[in-house]
């Protein structure tokens, strides 16, 4: 199968001492991409917030919203401001063309607020802790100090935090998908990891075509 190429935002970073600001990503998301099998045969396309995104859609099957920042209804700061402009951009080009989404810790509260769910500050959610499915449990980490404590319809829920929390949730009609923990930094995907990623993966299959 030939190479696809899955476009990702990154995060947002003023370097003061060079008087710019700079797009970094963690080279965790190469190592994940060039170690899961999950990801064959799809490798990460890096946007520019300086490029409109519609230059990019020809060329992806499915986008990842990253994590890193704050939104601005968090922290609103010009960098967090910057970077909901282009990806509320990003949200809206997905749902117009059925472009599959997937949203990181961020990424996931930006679709979330995009759909009017609701984010409060929480304790516990740096480091490893657990979510459940039901009774099942899975050991994830996360890196945030705000959750989305309700989600509004058309999000259904995924899993859940032990604070009651939201920490994985998807559309009912759409290829969109909210994670709250960190893919890119487990050592390996968790069983709950494997099956969201891959539901992502099989819907940016579906998109081109190539099921």
């Amino acid at each position: 199968m030939a190479t696809q190429f899955l476009a990702i935002t990154t995060r947002l970073v003023a370097h003061d001492a060079y008087d710019e600001t700079r797009e970094c990503l963690a080279s965790d998301w190469g190592a994940l991409f060039a170690n899961e099998d999950l990801f064959a045969p799809f490798l990460p396309l890096v946007v520019s917030y300086e490029i409109p995104f519609e230059h990019y859609v020809p060329f992806v099957s499915g986008v990842i919203l990253s994590g890193g920042n704050d939104l601005a209804a968090c922290n609103d700061n010009p960098l967090s401001q910057k970077r909901d402009v282009y990806e509320r951009g990003i949200i809206e080009t997905a749902i117009a063309q059925k472009l599959p989404v997937l949203g990181i810790c961020r990424g996931a509260q930006h679709l979330g607020q995009y759909f009017g769910a609701s984010l409060i500050p929480c304790v516990g959610h740096i480091g490893e802790h657990k979510v459940s499915v039901g009774a099942q449990n899975y050991v994830v980490n996360s890196f945030h100090n705000y959750a989305l404590s309700t989600l509004a319809s058309p999000l259904v829920p995924l899993a859940s935090a032990t604070d009651c929390t939201i920490e994985a949730f998807a559309h009912s009609g759409l290829p969109l998908f909210g994670m709250m923990w960190h893919i890119e930094r487990e050592e390996r995907l968790c069983d709950l990891s494997r099956e969201i990623v891959g539901n992502f993966l099989q819907k940016c299959r579906d998109f081109l075509g190539l099921s």
